[in-house]
Protein backbone atom coordinates (compact mmCIF):
# COMPACT_ATOMS: atom_id res chain seq x y z
CA UNK A 1 0.00 0.00 0.00
CA UNK A 2 0.92 3.63 -0.74
CA UNK A 3 1.55 5.00 2.29
CA UNK A 4 1.99 8.85 0.52
CA UNK A 5 -1.99 8.25 -1.27
CA UNK A 6 -3.30 7.55 2.26
CA UNK A 7 -2.10 10.07 3.90
CA UNK A 8 -3.04 12.66 1.02
CA UNK A 9 -6.37 10.59 1.61
CA UNK A 10 -6.18 11.67 5.24
CA UNK A 11 -5.50 15.18 4.51
CA UNK A 12 -8.63 15.26 2.83
CA UNK A 13 -7.90 14.72 -0.98
CA UNK A 14 -10.49 13.13 -1.92
CA UNK A 15 -9.14 11.49 -5.29
CA UNK A 16 -6.79 10.00 -3.33
CA UNK A 17 -9.25 8.28 -0.88
CA UNK A 18 -10.90 7.24 -4.80
CA UNK A 19 -7.83 5.56 -6.33
CA UNK A 20 -7.76 3.81 -2.61
CA UNK A 21 -11.47 3.15 -2.88
CA UNK A 22 -11.28 1.91 -6.80
CA UNK A 23 -8.70 -0.74 -5.73
CA UNK A 24 -10.61 -1.94 -2.92
CA UNK A 25 -14.16 -2.02 -4.62
CA UNK A 26 -13.91 -5.65 -6.30
CA UNK A 27 -13.31 -6.65 -2.44
CA UNK A 28 -16.11 -4.98 -1.15
CA UNK A 29 -18.09 -5.66 -3.75
CA UNK A 30 -17.48 -8.87 -3.61
CA UNK A 31 -17.93 -9.57 0.24
CA UNK A 32 -21.75 -7.39 -0.91
CA UNK A 33 -23.00 -9.33 -3.27
CA UNK A 34 -22.55 -12.23 -1.37
CA UNK A 35 -24.48 -10.66 1.62
CA UNK A 36 -27.20 -8.91 0.16
CA UNK A 37 -27.23 -10.99 -3.52
CA UNK A 38 -30.19 -7.88 -5.01
CA UNK A 39 -27.76 -5.58 -6.95
CA UNK A 40 -29.57 -1.73 -5.99
CA UNK A 41 -29.12 -3.01 -2.28
CA UNK A 42 -25.48 -3.96 -2.79
CA UNK A 43 -24.54 -0.30 -4.31
CA UNK A 44 -26.94 1.26 -1.74
CA UNK A 45 -24.48 -0.34 0.75
CA UNK A 46 -21.35 0.31 -1.57
CA UNK A 47 -22.55 3.81 -1.52
CA UNK A 48 -23.16 4.22 2.12
CA UNK A 49 -19.78 1.91 3.20
CA UNK A 50 -17.66 4.90 1.00
CA UNK A 51 -19.43 7.84 2.60
CA UNK A 52 -18.57 6.38 6.52
CA UNK A 53 -14.96 5.57 4.75
CA UNK A 54 -14.56 8.94 3.61
CA UNK A 55 -15.41 10.46 7.14
CA UNK A 56 -13.68 8.23 8.97
CA UNK A 57 -10.39 7.96 7.17
CA UNK A 58 -8.55 9.32 9.78
CA UNK A 59 -9.20 6.60 11.86
CA UNK A 60 -8.04 4.34 8.86
CA UNK A 61 -4.51 3.23 10.69
CA UNK A 62 -2.30 1.37 8.21
CA UNK A 63 -2.35 -1.97 10.18
CA UNK A 64 -4.58 -4.07 7.69
CA UNK A 65 -4.98 -3.94 3.81
CA UNK A 66 -7.33 -0.50 2.61
CA UNK A 67 -9.67 -3.11 1.11
CA UNK A 68 -9.83 -5.02 4.37
CA UNK A 69 -10.92 -2.09 6.21
CA UNK A 70 -13.48 -1.02 3.09
CA UNK A 71 -14.42 -4.33 4.18
CA UNK A 72 -15.05 -4.32 7.58
CA UNK A 73 -16.73 -1.18 7.17
CA UNK A 74 -19.26 -2.40 4.37
CA UNK A 75 -19.57 -5.53 6.50
CA UNK A 76 -21.04 -3.18 9.50
CA UNK A 77 -23.42 -1.49 7.16
CA UNK A 78 -24.50 -4.72 5.44
CA UNK A 79 -25.55 -6.21 8.92
CA UNK A 80 -27.47 -3.64 9.80
CA UNK A 81 -29.37 -4.01 6.76
CA UNK A 82 -29.80 -7.37 6.99
CA UNK A 83 -30.97 -7.17 10.24
CA UNK A 84 -33.78 -4.62 9.18
CA UNK A 85 -34.84 -7.48 6.59
CA UNK A 86 -37.11 -10.72 6.91
CA UNK A 87 -34.71 -13.40 6.85
CA UNK A 88 -35.42 -15.85 3.78
CA UNK A 89 -37.09 -18.89 4.07
CA UNK A 90 -35.27 -21.93 2.97
CA UNK A 91 -37.97 -22.27 0.02
CA UNK A 92 -35.97 -19.18 -1.66
CA UNK A 93 -33.26 -21.07 -3.15
CA UNK A 94 -35.39 -22.99 -5.16
CA UNK A 95 -37.22 -20.09 -6.03
CA UNK A 96 -34.15 -18.09 -7.03
CA UNK A 97 -32.43 -21.42 -8.48
CA UNK A 98 -35.95 -21.30 -11.20
CA UNK A 99 -35.14 -17.94 -12.27
CA UNK A 100 -31.07 -18.50 -12.01
CA UNK A 101 -32.04 -20.84 -14.75
CA UNK A 102 -34.14 -18.49 -17.01
CA UNK A 103 -31.55 -16.22 -16.86
CA UNK A 104 -27.99 -16.10 -17.98
CA UNK A 105 -27.32 -13.00 -16.25
CA UNK A 106 -28.28 -13.92 -12.79
CA UNK A 107 -24.91 -16.56 -12.00
CA UNK A 108 -26.80 -19.69 -10.09
CA UNK A 109 -24.00 -20.53 -7.39
CA UNK A 110 -23.69 -16.90 -6.37
CA UNK A 111 -27.58 -16.81 -5.84
CA UNK A 112 -27.68 -20.00 -4.56
CA UNK A 113 -25.15 -19.32 -1.92
CA UNK A 114 -27.05 -15.76 -1.42
CA UNK A 115 -30.00 -17.53 -0.18
CA UNK A 116 -28.67 -20.40 1.82
CA UNK A 117 -27.13 -17.03 3.89
CA UNK A 118 -29.87 -14.96 4.12
CA UNK A 119 -31.12 -17.65 5.75
CA UNK A 120 -29.11 -16.77 8.80
CA UNK A 121 -28.47 -14.40 11.36
CA UNK A 122 -26.45 -11.76 9.91
CA UNK A 123 -23.68 -12.12 11.95
CA UNK A 124 -23.57 -15.85 11.15
CA UNK A 125 -23.88 -15.28 7.55
CA UNK A 126 -20.86 -12.77 7.38
CA UNK A 127 -18.82 -15.15 9.54
CA UNK A 128 -19.66 -18.01 6.88
CA UNK A 129 -18.73 -15.45 3.92
CA UNK A 130 -15.18 -13.92 5.16
CA UNK A 131 -13.84 -17.27 6.11
CA UNK A 132 -15.49 -19.81 3.55
CA UNK A 133 -15.73 -17.59 0.21
CA UNK A 134 -13.57 -14.56 0.72
CA UNK A 135 -11.14 -17.29 2.34
CA UNK A 136 -10.19 -14.56 5.46
CA UNK A 137 -7.94 -16.30 7.93
CA UNK A 138 -9.92 -16.17 11.31
CA UNK A 139 -8.11 -13.22 12.71
CA UNK A 140 -8.52 -10.75 9.72
CA UNK A 141 -12.67 -12.13 9.65
CA UNK A 142 -12.78 -11.49 13.61
CA UNK A 143 -10.80 -7.69 13.11
CA UNK A 144 -13.29 -7.45 10.18
CA UNK A 145 -16.03 -8.18 12.50
CA UNK A 146 -15.02 -6.14 15.63
CA UNK A 147 -15.18 -9.69 17.62
CA UNK A 148 -12.87 -11.92 18.97
CA UNK A 149 -11.42 -15.19 17.31
CA UNK A 150 -13.42 -17.76 19.70
CA UNK A 151 -16.30 -16.35 18.74
CA UNK A 152 -15.78 -15.70 14.99
CA UNK A 153 -15.82 -19.62 15.43
CA UNK A 154 -18.55 -20.14 17.33
CA UNK A 155 -20.89 -17.70 14.94
CA UNK A 156 -18.84 -20.02 11.83
CA UNK A 157 -19.80 -23.43 13.31
CA UNK A 158 -23.45 -22.35 14.16
CA UNK A 159 -23.43 -21.08 10.59
CA UNK A 160 -22.35 -24.47 8.89
CA UNK A 161 -24.76 -26.32 11.49
CA UNK A 162 -28.05 -24.65 10.72
CA UNK A 163 -26.70 -24.65 6.88
CA UNK A 164 -26.72 -28.47 6.65
CA UNK A 165 -29.91 -28.82 9.04
CA UNK A 166 -32.13 -26.91 6.15
CA UNK A 167 -31.18 -27.71 3.38
CA UNK A 168 -29.48 -31.31 3.83
CA UNK A 169 -31.33 -33.00 1.26
CA UNK A 170 -32.12 -29.91 -0.96
CA UNK A 171 -28.96 -28.82 -1.61
CA UNK A 172 -26.28 -31.12 -2.75
CA UNK A 173 -23.28 -28.49 -2.40
CA UNK A 174 -24.35 -27.84 1.11
CA UNK A 175 -24.58 -31.39 1.59
CA UNK A 176 -21.26 -32.39 -0.14
CA UNK A 177 -22.70 -34.84 -1.78
CA UNK A 178 -22.01 -33.21 -5.52
CA UNK A 179 -22.52 -30.36 -7.53
CA UNK A 180 -25.87 -28.41 -7.39
CA UNK A 181 -28.13 -29.77 -10.03
CA UNK A 182 -28.72 -26.51 -11.66
CA UNK A 183 -25.20 -25.76 -12.10
CA UNK A 184 -24.50 -29.55 -14.11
Amino acid sequence: MDTRIVERAKSGDREAFDKLAREAMPKMRGFLWRMIGHPEDCEDIVQTALAKAWKAIDWFDGKSAFSTWLVAIASRAAIDFLRSQSRWRTESQVAYANLCAESEEWQHIAYCFVCIGRSLPPDEQAALVLRDVMEFSNREAANVLGTSESVLRHRLSAARQAMQGRYEGLCALVSKTGICHQCT
